[in-house]
Parts: C-alpha cells; structure tokens; sequence
C-alpha cells in the first residue's frame, strides 16, 4: 500500500496492549489500503501517485489510489483561462511542485498536520493560476481531505471528498477514474464514521466505473472490490464478503504478486472475515500468510506485522485457545519494547 493509507485506521503502537477483543485491518488494507489508494499524495503535479493505499490503499488501502500526474509542460497545457486567473509561469510551476513534494514528504512521515498546511497553499496557488474548478484544484482537496482523514476530522473530510467528486463530475464527467477515486476515498471516510451502508453505495458505484474503464483484472478494481467486502462484512453478508475479498485477492495476486504488500492487507481482511464467520482456523492460516509476507517486506516490528499479530491472537482468543492468544501479545509486546 511506500506509505499507506487504511481502510481501518491503525492505532498507535502503544495502544496495542489495550486492543483486546478489538481487530484492526492493515494500513495496506485500505487506501489506500490504500490507498491505498488509497491516495498517499494525488495532487502529483510531478510525483507519481502511489495509491487505500496503493503503492498501497486511501485508504495505498488496500491498494493505490489514481492521482493525476502530470510534467511542467502539461501543467501549462492544461490551464484553464478562468476568468481572473494568470497562466502560471516557470516559477510558479516549480513552487506548486515543491509545495506538493513537501506535503508528499510529510504524509509520508506520518506529519499530517505539515501535510495540511502545504496542500492548503498548495491549494491557493492552483486556484491563482488554474481556476476553482480544475482537476488539479480537485486533486489538491482530495489531498486535504485525506490529511484530514488522518488528523480524525471526519466530516470534514467527506465534505471536502464531496467537493472533488463535484469538479470531477463537472470536468471530465461520472464516467472518469478520478471521479471513481473520489467516490473510493469518500466511502472509506463515510465507513469510519459508522454508515457502512452508504459506504456500500460508494464502493460500488466506484467499482462499476473502473470495471468499465479498467476492466475487470485491474488493482484498482481489487482495491474497490476488497474494501467493498469489508462493508459487506460489517452488515452480516459473510458468504458475499468473503466471495468479494477471494475474487479481490486472487487479482492482486496475478497483477502484483503473491508477495506484494497489498496482497498481504487484503488477506488481512479476508481473515477478519473468516474469522467473523467463526472459521477460526482458516483465519489463522491466512493471518500466517500475510504475515509472512510482512515480515519479510517491513521488518517483525513494523506496525502492520503487529497488526496482523494482534488479529491473530484475538482469533485464537475467540477459538478458546487463551494460552496461544497470550503468547502472541507477549511476542507483540516483547517487539514493542524493541522498537
């Protein structure tokens, strides 16, 4: 999902001796991931979007979020001549790049509150020189919007993802990728605040699009199915989740890997689901898997390896089997001292 955006917000590592009884999904599970797409930065005038979230899902998420990304040339090519705003010249392309670069820089460092601040003159300066309602202005909220997300301020953030999906809508119309973004990241916000049906709504209006402009053997595809199957799963429909998450995780198996880091967050959920279905020891097994792959990507104290930990020592914890559950909070425990 690179930094990830989540589907389920981590908590901080300390928490982690707090979370009995309460499962988390990875931050490549999201955004993205991911988010992964996720979007980790879309405003990417020069950067390459990583994506719930792409790498990894905004919500990177599982899974990258598409951004747009575009060189200095285009940049001018694509200047709309709002009434009162100036073309940008050389400099101004190069402040807007460096403000994007910088808030790139911070979300990646886990500094949202920086973050913000850049894409706020970031911003001001697209309006200046490209007008309010340009898909770089759209591009920049979304940013906004996912700092926000990061920082807790939830309705500020669907408000703002709102926002784009309107340009979006308005400039290059409800059939576009960046509009299905859009509707992707604004479902994982509304999923947060509680309303998974909505959540459900978004996910799928989102996935009809980039079935429609991808077809159907695509990350992003996988990225909207998978965290799809998680609304599905918080309103009871197991057997519909699961078939959603395996549909999801054999795609991201054949288009990354089977040792890419949003195939491991996307078997995450897959063993939420499992386990919620009370088939105990096909979660575990699946936890193990994406495990495995974590650690041999990140390291065994990274957050998402103590992640998929904890969920796999709340699974053996709901099996009946309290001494293996002890056990792997003591390992998670023991990692935390480490890190």
């Amino acid at each position: 999902g690179a930094s990830r955006a989540q589907v389920i917000g981590l908590p901080p590592l300390g928490t982690y001796r707090r979370l009995r009884g309460f499962s988390v999904e990875s931050h490549a599970a999201a955004v993205a991931v991911v988010g992964a797409v996720a979007v980790c930065v879309a405003v990417h005038v020069t950067l390459k979007h990583v994506g719930d979230c792409g790498g990894r899902c905004e919500e990177a998420s599982v899974g990258a979020e598409t951004g747009i990304s575009a060189t200095a040339v285009q940049l001018r090519i694509l200047w709309l001549k709002d009434e009162g705003t100036k073309g940008p010249g050389e400099e101004d392309i190069k402040a807007i790049q460096a403000l994007n670069a910088a808030a790139s820089k911070f979300y990646q460092q886990g500094l949202y509150e920086e973050a913000l601040e850049k894409a706020e003159k970031a911003h001001v300066e697209i309006i200046k020189h490209y007008g309010e309602k340009h898909i770089f202005a759209a591009s920049v909220i979304n940013n906004k919007a996912l700092f926000l997300k990061q920082l807790g301020y939830l309705n500020e953030a669907a408000a703002l993802y709102a926002e784009a999906m309107q340009i979006y809508a308005d400039v290059v119309g409800k059939d576009h990728p960046s509009y299905a973004t859009s509707l992707h990241n604004k479902a994982l916000v509304v999923r947060l605040q509680g309303n998974s049906e909505e959540a459900v709504r978004l996910f799928s209006e989102a996935l009809d699009i980039r079935r429609k402009v991808h077809g159907s053997e695509n990350v992003d595809v996988a990225v909207t199915m998978h965290n799809l199957g998680s609304c599905v799963r918080d309103l009871g429909g197991l057997d519909r989740a699961r078939e959603l998450q395996e549909q999801a995780l054999l795609i991201l198996r054949r288009r990354l890997g089977s040792e890419h880091l949003t195939t491991a967050g996307c078997m995450n959920a897959l063993g939420l689901t499992l386990k919620a279905d009370k088939q105990f020891d096909a979660a575990i097994d699946t936890y193990g898997k994406s495990l495995g792959i974590q650690r041999r990507a990140l390291g065994a104290s990274h957050q998402e390896c103590l992640a998929t930990m904890h969920n796999m020592a709340e699974c053996h914890r709901a099996n009946g089997d309290d001494a293996k559950a002890q056990g792997i909070q003591n390992e998670i425990s023991r990692l935390l001292g480490d890190a």
